[in-house]
């Protein structure tokens, strides 16, 4: 499975990253800055479980899940 975790800290994804398992749960974390970034993302690759940020910069996580 791939996980796809969008926000405009980095430090959150590495903090996420490191405290948690993933290999336990066959699950592989990847991370985008943006929704717009995202936007991308999920058009090629179709992550399995999406994570977003709500305030960001440009679009907000609540516009990216109404996209």
């Amino acid at each position: 499975m791939r996980l796809l975790m969008i926000d405009d800290e980095r430090t959150s994804f590495e903090i996420l990253k490191a405290t948690v398992d993933w290999k336990a749960f066959d699950i592989v974390p990847e991370y985008v800055e943006s929704a717009a970034q995202a936007m991308d993302k999920i058009k090629q690759d179709l992550p399995d479980i999406i994570l977003t940020d709500i305030m960001m910069p440009g679009m907000d996580g609540f516009e990216l899940i109404e996209w």
